[in-house]
Parts: C-alpha cells; structure tokens; sequence
C-alpha cells in the first residue's frame, strides 16, 4: 500500500468481527475493505471518490 497515508483497522460493518480495513489514499480517495481474511482484502468499496 505505497500510496496509503491512513490505515485504520476495526468492526465498520455488520459482522461483529473486527476484520475491517479503511484506507486514505494520497490522491483523497478512502477506500473500505470489509471482512478481510487470511485470503487476502476480497473486495474494495469506495467511500470517498479523489477530487476531479
């Protein structure tokens, strides 16, 4: 994650698990990693889109 200058890692979602990962970009954009597993983030939803 060359370009992560925030990381924050908890329960966001549902689940109840604290396997949940966010991430600002250096270009703005912040970006969720819900239920993360030993297979690795699964899945990117974007929360925050960069500036135009």
């Amino acid at each position: 994650m060359t370009h992560a200058t925030l990381l924050g890692a908890g329960d966001y979602t549902e689940n109840r698990h604290p396997d949940d990962f966010l991430v600002r970009w250096s270009d703005g954009e912040v970006s969720m990693y819900p239920d993360a597993d030993e297979t690795g983030l699964n899945r990117e939803i974007t929360l925050v889109y960069p500036p135009a």
